[in-house]
């Protein structure tokens, strides 16, 4: 409507002025603290979290990560008697003492499981190598694996 102003703080607002913010003077009332069950079921289910995450740093992701790489086959080489094509696969293994049971793995599929030795020479590898010997049929087969940053070699025997 034509003609008509707000009236904020004994000022005349003309028509299309903003509108000043309604204030709130008055306190908000203040929060109730939360039953005595519900602080409870959240700190407990809390606290098991915690030990959850706590237990699996402890025991499963360090030793999962640190025996387990990706490797890059040229050729097609023999493991166990099983050949494997050229490609890129995650190689795991769990070691005790000098021995090893090692598994390639191409897209979660566990395609090869061998056993070999592990054996640490002390001195780091540049780069990750994989050594090969040529079979009497004239096929290649993984003598060793040596991986780039550790000194811990992999050594197949067919």
């Amino acid at each position: 409507m034509p003609g008509l102003e707000w009236i904020a703080a004994g000022r005349s607002i003309p028509n299309g002025g903003v509108r000043p913010p309604l204030l709130r003077t008055e306190a908000l009332p203040a929060a109730q603290p939360s039953s005595k069950g519900d602080s409870m079921f959240v700190r407990k289910y809390h606290r098991i979290f915690i030990v959850s995450v706590l237990l699996l740093l402890a025991c499963g992701i360090p030793g999962f990560a640190k025996n387990s790489r990706n490797l890059t086959i040229e050729h097609p080489v023999v493991v166990s008697g099983t050949t494997l094509p050229a490609g890129q696969y995650a190689i795991r293994w769990e070691a005790q003492n000098t021995q090893a049971s090692v598994q390639f793995v191409k897209d979660k599929k566990v395609l090869v499981s061998a056993q070999c030795k592990f054996e640490d020479r002390g001195k780091k590898y540049d780069s990750s190598t994989v050594v090969y010997a040529t079979n009497p049929d004239g096929s290649n087969a993984i003598s060793e694996i040596r991986f780039a940053g550790s000194s811990q070699v992999l050594i197949f025997s067919e």
